[in-house]
């Protein structure tokens, strides 16, 4: 069952075509129309929220990713510090005016 609304349409597609699409949705377990409708999307820029969530979260996957040799717990040690001294900050701010919000 759909959650969403969707216009019946029917397409004519050559033996390769078909065999294609086939092949496919054996492949990945997708109906023949959702591969379709996937196409569709992606090639004319029929994207979901979630699909630009995912399309960022795959562009940014790896981004962190140390090079070789290289060390970055230099630099997240002092982001932790400069965390902790804000917060040391907003603790002494509140003990002095309990009123503050930190």
């Amino acid at each position: 069952m759909y959650t969403y609304i969707v216009d019946r349409t029917q397409i004519y597609l050559t033996p390769n075509e078909s065999a294609a699409l086939e092949r496919e949705s054996i492949r990945t377990g997708k109906t023949r129309s959702q591969l379709v409708r996937e196409a569709i999307d992606e090639i004319y820029g029929i994207r979901t929220q979630s699909d630009r969530l995912h399309a960022a979260l795959e562009i940014a996957f790896g981004a962190w990713k140390e090079d070789e040799g290289e060390d970055r717990s230099a630099y997240l040690d002092d982001l932790r510090r400069a965390d902790l001294a804000r917060q040391e900050y907003l603790e002494r701010l509140w003990r002095t005016d309990p009123d503050a919000k930190p």
